[in-house]
């Protein structure tokens, strides 16, 4: 799977294995509105605060790990 800025936070969570776990490590614990589930990555992370270059990179690996 590709991940970029605008893959919604549904996509990585169907598809990432483990991406419970690296969301949780870049500080997004739960959703403060049930529609960021629909919402690009990136507008989740900005939210927050939280750097986006990272948390793609960690759900790269993660996605990568699967497929090893």
């Amino acid at each position: 799977m590709l991940i970029d800025e605008n893959t919604t936070l549904e996509a990585i969570l169907e598809n990432v294995p483990g991406a419970i776990t690296v969301l949780a490590k870049h500080g997004l614990h739960s959703l403060s509105c049930p529609s960021e589930i629909y919402m690009p990555i990136q507008m989740v992370a900005q939210s927050r605060g939280i750097p986006i270059e990272h948390l793609i990179d960690d759900l790269r690996l993660a996605c990568n790990a699967d497929s090893l």
